[in-house]
C-alpha cells in the first residue's frame, strides 16, 4: 500500500471512530457526517453504511436512511439483520406491506425471536408460523439446550440473584467460561410464556448480561435492556433426535410447560431434570 493509499485509510479510520463515538452519545448528525467521510473513500464498507442508515432513521432522514439500507443491502444481501433494520424503517413510514416483505427475508435468513414478533404484530401470524416451521435443525453433533427461561424473567423483575437465582448464574458462567470446541454443544434457550417455540440465546450478548449482573453496581433499566438486546436476537430452536434440553431454573415458570415437554418427547429430544 502506498503512502498516500495509508494516509487516506488512517483518515478514512479516523471518521468512521469519530461517528461511532457521535453515535454512542446519540449526536446523528455528527455520526452521519462521519460516517459519509468515510464511506467516501471506502463506498464498500457494508457495516458503516447500516451504521449511516441507523443515525439517518434516528434524525428522520427517512429518505436517506432507506438509500443507506439499500445500498448496504447491494453489498451484503445475506444480512438477516439488515433486512430487519429496513423492515423497522418501513413500518415507521407506514409502508406495512413491504416491512413485512423485509421481515419475512429477514426470517428466512435467520428466524429471530425479535422477526417472528414484528411479523405477529402486522397481522402475519400464520405466514410467521410457517416460516418458523421451515427453519432446518442444526447438523453436526446433538446439542445440550439449557432452557434458561426461568432466570431470564426473574431478572427482568429483579436486579440482583439470590437463591436458585445465583446457582442458575454460576451453571451460565460455567458454560460461557469453556473452550469453544466444548462450548458450541451448550445453547442457551428460552421461550415465551405462551410455551411451545424455543429461541437459541447469542452467547456474546447473554455473556453482557451475566458479566453485568455480576457486578457490584446494577441499574436494573440497564439490566433490562442488555437481556432485551440478547433475547430480541434469538433464533428459533428445531430440535431433533439425542437433543437434551435442561430446563435450569423453576418447571412451571417461563414457559417450560407440559406442550414443550410434548414436543421434546415427539422429536426424540431428552428432557433433564431440573433444579
Amino acid at each position: 500500500m502506498s503512502d498516500i493509499s495509508l494516509i487516506v485509510k488512517s483518515e478514512a479510520d479516523a471518521a468512521r471512530e469519530r461517528g461511532d463515538a457521535a453515535r454512542d452519545r446519540r449526536d446523528w448528525a455528527q455520526a452521519s457526517g462521519s460516517y459519509k467521510q468515510h464511506l467516501s473513500s471506502w463506498p464498500l464498507d457494508s457495516a458503516i453504511w447500516i451504521q449511516l442508515g441507523h443515525a439517518l432513521k434516528e434524525s428522520e432522514r427517512h429518505d436517506e436512511a432507506e438509500a443507506a439500507y439499500r445500498q448496504a443491502l447491494d453489498l451484503t444481501p445475506e444480512d438477516a439483520d439488515l433486512h430487519l433494520q429496513l423492515g423497522h424503517l418501513m413500518k415507521l413510514r407506514g409502508r406495512t406491506d413491504e416491512a413485512a416483505r423485509a421481515y419475512v427475508m429477514s426470517m428466512r435468513l435467520a428466524p429471530t425471536r425479535l422477526a417472528n414478533r414484528e411479523l405477529v404484530a402486522l397481522g402475519k401470524d400464520a405466514l410467521a408460523g410457517k416460516l418458523l416451521a421451515s427453519h432446518a435443525p442444526p447438523v453436526g453433533l446433538p446439542h445440550i439446550y439449557l432452557q434458561i427461561s426461568d432466570f431470564c424473567n426473574y431478572l427482568l423483575s429483579h436486579k440482583t440473584v439470590s437463591g436458585i437465582q445465583r446457582v442458575q448464574l454460576g451453571v451460565i458462567k460455567h458454560i460461557l467460561a469453556m473452550p469453544e470446541d466444548v462450548q458450541h454443544r451448550y445453547i442457551m434457550a428460552y421461550s415465551d410464556e405462551s410455551g411451545g417455540q424455543l429461541w437459541a440465546i447469542p452467547l456474546a450478548p447473554f455473556r453482557v448480561v451475566a458479566d453485568y449482573v455480576s457486578g457490584a453496581d446494577v441499574e436494573h433499566e440497564v439490566l433490562k435492556r442488555h437481556i432485551a438486546t440478547a433475547l430480541d436476537g434469538a433464533e428459533a430452536i428445531r430440535l431433533r433426535l439425542g437433543d437434551t434440553c435442561m430446563i435450569v431454573g423453576a418447571f412451571w415458570g417461563g414457559g417450560a410447560n407440559l406442550e414443550q415437554l410434548l414436543e421434546w418427547n415427539r422429536v426424540g429430544a431428552q428432557a433433564s431434570p431440573h433444579f
